[in-house]
């Protein structure tokens, strides 16, 4: 037999330019999607599982540093709003970083972020020990608490339950054969 149309809404399109703190296009840093938080607790239950059941889009910025993802402008005929996580290839020697909270005008234009400046970054390397011996291969992961306090009051306006605040996940590196490992996180003195 045949399946029965469906007709889907038209997607809008996120835009940008991903740069270093100094201003240089990024090539390939990895940009995805997913729902904000904020945006969650807009949503009856029935809606968030079908933000659950999504496949968010994902791309790589090109060699001038931009990209174009596509998102729906609206999830259950709530307006949608997206947070963005930028990840740098290893090389770039850039944080990590999301922008938060990005929402689109209508289905019918494109939403420019213009230049995504990422913030300066701090490193830090050592050795990852268990029981006084080097472990190679060993998963490291950052997460900076987010001391915002602005969302946690949006947040309370529509929730009833306590806000807790986000965990922005920073980093995630492996440590090499004699356990040494190298990490590259936003410089905190200058955010």
């Amino acid at each position: 037999g045949f399946l029965q149309e469906v007709k889907l809404s038209p997607r809008a399109a996120i835009s940008g330019t991903v740069v270093t703190s100094d201003g240089d296009e990024i090539e390939e840093a990895s940009i995805s999607v997913s729902a904000s938080r904020l945006f969650r607790t807009y949503l009856e239950s029935d809606a968030q599982a079908v933000l659950d059941a999504l496949s968010y889009p994902a791309t790589l910025s090109n060699g001038d540093g931009g990209f174009v993802v596509w998102v729906d402008p609206d999830v259950s005929t709530t307006a949608a709003i997206y947070d963005l996580e930028l990840v740098p290839p290893a090389e770039a020697m850039a944080p990590r970083w999301t922008v938060d909270s990005v929402q689109i005008a209508d289905s019918e234009s494109t939403s420019s972020l213009g230049t995504i400046q990422l913030p300066p970054a701090a490193w830090a390397r050592g050795v990852v020990r268990a029981g006084g011996e080097a472990v190679a291969d060993a998963e490291v992961r950052i997460y900076q608490i987010d001391d915002n306090a602005s969302l946690c009051e949006q947040l309370a306006l529509t929730a009833d339950t306590g806000c807790e605040p986000t965990a922005r996940l920073r980093g995630i590196w492996r440590s090499d054969d004699d356990g040494w490992v190298a990490i590259v996180v936003p410089d905190v003195d200058v955010l």
